[in-house]
């Protein structure tokens, strides 16, 4: 297959982070500028398909209490003006994870199906206290618009073609449903993980990210990824992932 993927750079945590807090026993001293966004795939045959929908404007963002964005963030609006991407016309919605920085916007393709693993419904429906923040359950603010696109989603169950040279790999670890998307290009097949890992650090010396609710699953998933003879893997939170306006 021939499908393209654009990476939708959002913009920059304002405040550093130390990678201590980013990988798990990692050691501290070392400072890291996140960066955020999400991904457009068109389609061989001229589709576009999202691979999650981003996180709130910056307003939103200091009103829920989240990380501070940094001066030339990007509002969703914007992104998809920039990009050509009509979001009514989109069919097709992966979400790797349903985290408030990787779902916000799912209310906004109401035409679309989304394709989401079936522990992480459950999970982020029924959250574990030190979890509703980060599923965008803030006490006294708006619910996540991600429950507003729940009549929309399609559970699945583990590893699973999606459309034609796009599959998704169960690879818990940061969530217990966190899934892995696969895309097949020219340049091979690359593959999204969301936050299965925040800094390459994490997946190149083998350790989960800080905040996992399961080593083994992290460990699990690890092993399917690199079985799967990849091209490359793009990380939500990677700086590298945005040095290219297309990958494929």
């Amino acid at each position: 297959m021939k499908h393209q993927i654009i990476p939708l750079f959002i913009g920059n945590t304002e405040k550093p982070y130390d990678k201590s807090g980013l990988v798990y026993r990692y050691p501290a001293g070392e400072s890291y500028i996140m960066p955020n966004g999400f991904f457009a795939v068109k389609t061989e045959n001229g589709d576009t398909v999202m691979i999650d929908t981003g996180m709130p404007d910056p307003e939103v963002i200091d009103e829920m209490g989240y990380a501070h964005m940094a001066e030339g963030t990007r509002t969703f609006e914007q992104i998809m003006r920039d990009e050509g991407i009509d979001p009514l016309a989109v069919r097709t919605v992966i979400v790797t994870h349903l985290h408030w920085d990787h779902s916000w916007n799912l209310d906004k393709f109401p035409n679309a199906a989304v394709y989401v693993q079936r522990k992480e419904i459950y999970h982020a429906v029924t959250p574990y206290k030190p979890e509703r923040t980060s599923f965008g359950f803030v006490k006294g603010k708006t619910n996540p618009p991600w429950l507003k696109a729940i009549d929309r989603v399609v559970p699945v169950d583990g590893d699973e073609e999606i459309l034609p040279g796009i599959r998704v790999l169960l690879t818990p670890g940061h969530t217990h449903g966190g899934q892995s998307v696969l895309v097949d290009t020219a340049e091979g097949t690359y593959a999204m993980t969301g936050d299965y890992y925040l800094i390459p650090e994490s997946y190149e010396r083998e350790l989960p990210p800080a905040l996992h609710v399961t080593t083994r699953g992290f460990y699990e998933g690890l092993k399917k990824l690199k079985k799967a003879g990849l091209a490359g893997i793009l990380g939500t939170h990677d700086v590298k992932t945005y040095e290219r306006k297309v990958w494929g």
